[in-house]
């Protein structure tokens, strides 16, 4: 795969549904930037998914 998809799933991690359900977000990222040929682009994304899950926690109201 080129790098350019391996952003796009990051991205989509990062900013799609599964933000909902931080663990499995967390998961679905660190089991592909285990497998991601690009070091760099893998540890942007998991930067990425990391800070959007910070931001959403920080956003989210306590229930």
């Amino acid at each position: 795969m080129k790098p350019r998809y391996w952003i796009a799933y990051f991205d989509a991690l990062a900013t799609g549904p599964l933000l909902a359900k931080p663990h499995t977000a967390r998961r679905r990222a660190g089991e592909m930037a285990r497998i991601c040929p690009y070091p760099d682009v893998a540890s942007a994304g998991m930067a990425k998914v990391k800070t959007a899950l910070k931001t959403r926690g920080s956003s989210t109201p306590p229930s």
